[in-house]
């Protein structure tokens, strides 16, 4: 629930953020919005400087070296039939799934025929959805099963993005943003809780920096297939069939034997003796 917790901020900030930058833009401009991003930047820094404690790192046992640290994460990722499952997931989520956001003003304008304030609202409407599957997800704490969410994130996923691309009217594209945000909420707390809980301590924080390092690297680069893809077959064409391979590869790899084995092992780690501890 900590996990669902921290997404559900993170989208409130996205409720109110786009609709003022819409207003900006319409306004005053676009450059008004890089100034007002630039102040925000400072909340952060701040809390980095002042209220996050200064923990100095653990020492590095004799012997090992970061590279040396780095591919014993890799083989990790090979081994754990969890791990690699939660690995695939996450590079189709942000290649082919999360990939689309920066065509919304495309969108915006070519399919909704609207302009910066409508567009503010579909980023407001986005943040409703994650902020609400948050709130929800953290209520149901650890009776929330991490397998489950993946077989309902899906699904929802796939199908709100496919009407996204596909829709051309406001009373279908703005249910289907909230849809949208809504899944990703439920996939990224079902991955991002299943390496923290289910894994080797040891390997924990390598573990999560490739996950986060997954999903921040192939999200620009499925941005740039789509742009070129479109030269061929239409830019929302294929963010549809993108849209229905994450569907198939979250279904896919929540359905796999080895994989589910080893969620229902993990899981029942936690009832019996809580976190196990490291080696």
């Amino acid at each position: 629930n900590a996990v669902a917790l921290g997404s559900a901020a993170m989208s409130a900030t996205r409720i109110v953020g786009p609709s003022v930058a819409g207003l900006l833009i319409g306004s005053v401009g676009p450059a008004a919005c890089f100034g007002a991003l630039s102040v925000a930047y400072l909340a952060p820094i701040l809390v980095l400087v002042f209220v996050i404690p200064d923990v100095p790192p653990l020492p590095r046992a004799a012997g090992r070296t970061a590279m040396g640290d780095l591919v014993a994460g890799l083989q990790q990722v090979r081994r754990d039939a969890l791990v690699r499952g939660v690995v695939i997931v996450c590079a189709t989520l942000a290649f082919f799934g999360v990939a689309y956001m920066p065509f919304l003003p495309v969108l915006a304008k070519t399919q909704l025929h609207a302009g910066a304030q409508v567009l503010g609202i579909m980023y407001s409407v986005g943040g409703i959805g994650g902020l609400a599957g948050g709130l929800v997800i953290a209520a149901l704490g650890r009776g929330a099963r991490r397998l489950q969410l993946l077989l309902l994130g899906g699904p929802v996923y796939a199908v709100s993005l496919f009407l996204i691309a596909h829709s051309g009217v406001l009373p279908v594209t703005l249910p289907a943003l909230v849809g949208l945000s809504f899944a990703f909420v439920a996939i990224n707390t079902s991955l991002t809780t299943l390496l923290q809980t289910d894994t080797d301590p040891a390997l924990r924080g390598r573990l999560l920096g490739i996950y986060a390092t997954i999903f921040a690297g192939l999200q620009p680069l499925g941005t740039v297939l789509y742009g070129l893809v479109s030269h061929v077959m239409g830019l929302f064409d294929a963010i549809g069939i993108g849209a229905i391979l994450v569907g198939a590869s979250a279904l896919a790899v929540a359905a796999t034997p080895s994989f589910r084995a080893r969620v229902h092992e993990g899981a029942l780690g936690v009832r019996l003796g809580g976190e196990r501890q490291p080696a």
